[in-house]
């Protein structure tokens, strides 16, 4: 419980999703794995319609990423196809050589074998949209995980998906907002008031404000500052 107040006050720092991937690497280390990664997956059952996302949350060796891309890994990957069909953690091993993996997907996990990816822990997550997130920890050793080890980095994967799902949500709800919603938090931003805002942008005070409440409703706050800041970590703008 004390670790996961801990952990609680790192994320509650963390405005932007490469500083929660900082914390989920150094977990990884902590716990004995080597590598670590977080992906979503998008596209239809059609495991050929699929696309993976990591935003440079992985690292993985660079010659495994490069061969998964060129190769387009991603379609035979068993780790993904396990992950969109079951909602539990698993580890690599337990479906390593399954009957149920197809030729391709066993010449994909030997090529990770190959590669240093040897025994890894897998936790999928779906969102607040529906999507589904992969968080991976793995290592190139054989590699015993306790009950224990298992339960609570599961536990504290989910606190850090938590907060990076939120910050997702909030970078696509900024990017559904109007230019001049942006504009009028950005002068927010700059400590103008509504009136002073409307006189920068030749506007009315009352469209001025209406502006900032149709934003601030979008981006799930009642308070500007907030709106403001969201507005700051999903890079709408900056403020020197």
């Amino acid at each position: 419980m004390k670790r996961m107040g801990k952990l609680t006050e790192k994320l509650r720092a963390c405005e932007k999703v490469d500083e929660v991937y900082k914390i989920i690497r150094n977990l990884s280390y902590e716990y004995g794995f080597e590598f670590s990664a977080f992906v979503q997956v998008s596209g239809t059952p059609n495991r050929h319609a699929l696309t993976i996302d990591h935003r440079g949350m992985i690292n993985y060796p660079d010659a495994w990423i490069e061969s998964y891309e060129r190769g387009e890994f991603h379609r035979n990957d068993p780790i993904i196809q396990r992950s969109r069909l079951h909602e539990e953690p698993f580890l690599w091993s337990q479906i390593n050589g399954s009957v149920d993996m197809t030729q391709d997907e066993r010449r994909m996990m030997a090529a990770a074998h190959e590669t240093g990816l040897k025994e890894g822990l897998t936790i999928p997550f779906r969102g607040r949209t529906g999507k589904l997130s992969v968080m991976c920890y793995v290592t190139p050793r054989d590699f015993k995980v306790t009950d224990s080890q298992f339960n609570e980095l599961h536990a504290l994967s989910s606190m850090c998906f938590m907060r990076i799902d939120r910050l997702l949500n909030d970078e696509q709800r900024v990017s559904e907002l109007s230019k001049r919603q942006i504009e009028c938090l950005y002068w927010t931003a700059m400590g103008k008031s509504s009136r002073e805002i409307s006189e920068l942008l030749d506007l009315k005070e009352n469209t001025v404000t209406y502006h900032i409440k149709v934003a601030m409703a979008r981006l799930e706050t009642n308070n500007r500052t907030v709106a403001v800041l969201r507005c700051i970590a999903a890079g709408a703008f900056y403020i020197d």
